[in-house]
């Protein structure tokens, strides 16, 4: 027999058989077909014991691909929604597509994200006590519904649950709760970019100090407006107000209570506008107002409470301030910027009238003032504010002339009413004498502080600041003010300078300012010399009357003395001019 299975070759060799010899009996051969049955049993179960593990392998790995690609899924969908976040899109956005990803994932759920705007332990009063507990405690919750679980997550950002992800699953809410989780946080990442960038686009368009509107912000809405209310023929009006006497808020109290001053300027103008109005600072201590479905006289009323308001609240160290304001509406401008000049001719307008007021830009107001020299005048007041400032200037570099100007500008006027001048003209003369002394600003630093003796070179120097002074001003003022400052340092016996006038051939302003400008430098220290006391000071006036000083001058300046006058002006030496001249 050839080919012998070799099972029952095996079998027949154990019991002493091959396949030429017969079984010699009944019971061998039983023996060999148990033997051999029992072998094909073993090759049977052998068999499905191979089959089961190939069946059981196969289960597995078909498990293992589809948890794989489960995973897959789940990572490319949590990259999705990542890659959404990181592109700056919206929270609602992210949260749209963080649910979408649920319902690929999570066949036959339902979603639901609500948004959550107070904080923790303030939850919406309309929220159910389940969810109401996801805001409180920040922790995921389940609720059980006849074979439907509700799982919902909290987006939890910055200490705050900004919005809850809520699905509704038949199986396996672990995992529905782990997948929620995961796109919970990405939401929660969405908020807090949002809010970030939101925080930067409002440092970019605000005052840092006052909170308002910045001057890029306001041109940009004027602008809108005006065409807005031009195309609906809507009215629309514009307020631009001027905190009065600022540099001198500045220099009495220093700049931290300016920046007081400036924050309360600004919540009072935030608490003036409507929704509907912008309030923005578009300079220093420059503050606006745009007023759409406003007219003039609307304008006018909400600038008065304005200003009212400002001066009723005290602002410590300072105490009560001022603003000057000037309203336009576009009744009576064509344009965004002639609006805002209008308004801010107006305000100066207020300045020039004494401040703390209200003027409103018409054709006849403009009319009444001149409109060309109106405009020239609002150009004119930022020009001398330039002009004063250097002024100022020349003083700090000398601490021994530290409120000269203050102090000749007002004993000029006081001498110039005393000889009778009208107020108008007295009025001019200490604008004059508040910047008699700009052309310093040329002079080295050694020049300022060295005695009264001089190198010829360095005398020719000195004497030369009077010229130099005047054509500063030369464009800004009157030719007889401007002669005025010009000639202050000229003698009645034409020893001054710069031209040696003499007598009645100097300017009566300029021997006025004379007088005043020795007096202050008597009775103040000097770096070679120390003040003089009133009495010898007057004394030294009087000797030389009539061939340095114009003596009727000499005479006011006794009689002034003598009523105390001039020591009631030395104590409060400036506030008459800060109240009086508008660029002080």
């Amino acid at each position: 027999m050839n080919g012998l299975h070799s099972v029952l070759a095996r079998q027949l060799r154990r019991l002493g058989l091959d396949e030429r010899t017969p079984p010699p009996d009944a019971a061998t051969w039983a023996a060999l077909l148990t033997r051999v049955s029992a072998a094909y049993t073993d090759g049977d179960n052998e068999r499905y014991t191979l089959e089961r593990a190939l069946a059981v392998s196969s289960r597995e790995m078909r498990e293992l691909y589809e948890a794989r690609a489960r995973a897959e899924a789940r990572q490319a969908a949590l990259r999705e929604v990542a890659t959404c976040v990181a592109a700056g899109n919206d929270p609602t956005h992210v949260a749209d597509l963080a649910m979408s990803a649920v319902r690929a994932l999570l066949p036959g759920t339902e979603t639901r994200v609500r948004w959550i705007t107070g904080d923790v332990g303030e939850p919406p009063e309309d929220l159910p006590a389940h969810l109401a507990s996801v805001v409180t405690c920040g922790t995921p919750r389940r609720r059980e519904m006849s074979g439907i679980t509700e799982v919902a997550v909290p987006a939890l950002a910055a200490g705050r649950v900004r919005a809850i992800l809520k699905v509704m699953v038949v199986d396996d809410p672990d995992e529905a709760e782990q997948l929620l989780t995961d796109l919970a946080d990405l939401v929660a990442l969405a908020t807090v970019n949002a809010e970030a960038a939101e925080h930067l686009a409002a440092k970019a368009d605000t005052d840092a100090l006052t909170g308002l509107a910045n001057h890029r912000v306001f041109q940009e809405r004027l602008e809108l407006e005006v065409r807005r209310a031009q195309r609906h023929g809507r009215a629309l009006s514009v307020v631009v107000g001027d905190i009065d006497e600022f540099k001198h808020v500045n220099d009495s109290y220093g700049h931290q209570a300016g920046d007081r001053v400036l924050a309360v300027a600004g919540r009072q103008l935030a608490e003036a506008a409507r929704a509907s109005d912008l309030a923005a600072r578009i300079g220093g201590e420059e503050f606006a107002l745009i007023l759409p479905e406003t007219d003039g006289m609307g304008a006018m009323a909400v600038a008065e409470r304005l200003r009212e308001r400002l001066q009723e609240e005290p602002i410590p160290p300072v105490g009560r301030v001022t603003i000057s304001l000037g309203v336009c509406a576009l009744t009576d401008a064509e344009s965004a910027g002639e609006l805002l000049n209008r308004a801010d001719l107006a305000m100066y307008w207020s300045k020039a009238n004494g401040r703390n007021a209200t003027s409103r830009w018409t054709p006849d107001a403009a009319a009444a003032v001149g409109a060309a020299s109106g405009v020239v005048g609002a150009q004119r007041i930022r020009a001398l504010t330039a002009i004063r400032a250097l002024a100022r200037a020349v003083e700090t570099r000398n601490p021994f002339l530290r409120g000269h100007s203050d102090r000749v500008a007002d004993l000029a006027h006081a001498l110039a009413l005393e000889l009778g001048w009208p107020a108008g003209r007295a009025a001019a003369l200490r604008r004059v004498a508040l910047i008699h002394d700009v052309g310093k600003v040329g002079l080295p630093e050694h020049l300022l502080t060295v005695p009264d003796t001089f190198s010829a070179e360095d005398l020719t120097r000195v004497r030369h600041h009077a010229i130099l002074g005047a054509e500063l001003v030369s464009e800004l003022m009157d030719a007889e003010h401007v002669s005025w400052l010009r000639h202050h340092h000229e003698r009645v016996d034409g020893t001054g300078y710069p031209e040696n006038l003499r007598g009645d051939a100097i300017p009566d302003g300029a021997r006025l300012l004379a007088v005043a400008d020795t007096w202050d430098a008597l009775v103040s220290d000097r770096p070679y010399r120390a003040a003089c006391c009133p009495e010898v000071a007057m004394d030294e006036c009087r000797r030389v009357a009539g061939t340095q000083l114009w003596e009727p001058a000499v005479y006011a300046l006794d009689r002034l003395v003598a009523r105390g006058v001039v020591e009631a002006l030395t104590r409060h030496a400036g506030e008459a001019s800060r109240a009086a001249v508008p660029w002080v």
